[in-house]
């Protein structure tokens, strides 16, 4: 018997080429906003303040537009429930961003991206890998093979990409300076300007608030069991998700099961106060009765249900509230 290996024919290796699915691949940020660009000036300007959001891989492309508003977001990732679902490359998670417009004091649009806990993030125009950002003017953002072009209302688009300006959060995690009143009256070119700011929280990177400092409680029921989490209002500020995932607090994942979605509700606090956002779960988040994307949270306290299989209960206050 010959002890020589046995290879697989060459005369397969055409075959089996021919069924790989092709590769897909991202448009430059420049090919991106072009594209968008070019699209959006054949479409009437939108009515009120927030984002025309324009999602591409090379040939496909989908859009939407958000209105901005404390309660507006949306989830991006390959799940079918997903409110922009980027499903023809694998490299995207179910849930993989969430995006939110909202409206400085002075009237102009902002955009808040926040990754979920993913593997990669996202990408900027730059190049440059961020875990969450609040942003004004046109924003050009790379998630796997997919580019997301975020246009603002009431400004003209420039003939080419701006570059971003990007810096650090300072003192305030969600807040970005404003752009001057007087120049968004004018509705001229504003630019783009990114602030870079902390990640959600991951639960190995959570800590119990000091005495005095604020603080809200999380007390979550099921038929496993009972849970109470108190959590800082610097934590809440960052982000706090609440689900099946590894990345969620151990503590209410203990009671949690298939029914909760493995990202399914995301906790946030700006200077507007606490909001929950359901991630576009697959048995929802309802409150008085109702499936709701977003909930206001009051200080006083506010109960909502996770799923519907096995209700959980969550009710939300601040501490000594």
């Amino acid at each position: 018997m010959s002890n020589t290996p046995v290879s697989s024919s060459p005369k397969l290796a055409p075959f089996m080429r021919a069924f790989e699915p092709p590769r897909l691949e991202a448009p430059s940020p420049r090919e991106a906003y072009l594209l968008a660009r070019n699209l959006d000036r054949q479409r009437p300007p939108q009515t009120e303040v927030g984002h025309r959001i324009y999602w591409m891989t090379r040939g496909s492309f989908g859009s939407c537009e958000i209105t901005a508003g404390r309660l507006s977001s949306l989830v991006v990732g390959s799940h079918p429930l997903c409110d922009v679902r980027l499903f023809e490359d694998p490299s995207v998670e179910l849930r993989h961003l969430l995006i939110r417009s909202s409206a400085l004091d002075d009237g102009c649009p902002i955009l808040s991206v926040v990754d979920l806990h993913t593997a990669r993030g996202f990408l900027l125009s730059n190049g440059a890998c961020e875990r969450a950002i609040d942003a004004t003017g046109v924003i050009v953002l790379r998630v796997g093979a997919y580019a997301i072009v975020a246009l603002p209302s009431g400004a003209p688009l420039a003939e080419d990409m701006p570059e971003p300006v990007c810096r650090a959060a300072a003192e305030s995690p969600y807040r970005i300076a404003a752009i001057p009143s007087e120049l968004y009256a004018m509705k001229i070119d504003r630019g783009s300007r990114i602030t870079l700011l902390p990640r959600v929280i991951d639960f190995a990177d959570s800590r119990m608030p000091t005495a005095g400092e604020e603080a809200y409680d999380i007390a979550m029921t099921s038929h496993a069991g009972a849970r109470l989490l108190r959590v800082a209002g610097a934590d809440l500020r960052k982000g706090i998700l609440v689900g099946r995932s590894l990345n969620c607090d151990p503590l209410l994942r203990a009671i949690v099961d298939g029914g909760t979605s493995r990202g399914h509700l995301l906790l946030m606090k700006d200077r507007a106060g606490a909001v929950a956002y359901d991630m576009s779960s697959t048995q929802g988040t309802y409150f008085a009765g109702r499936r709701m994307r977003a909930i206001e949270l009051a200080d006083s306290g506010t109960v909502m249900t996770l799923g519907t299989t096995n209700r959980i209960s969550l009710v939300w206050r601040r501490s000594g509230a």
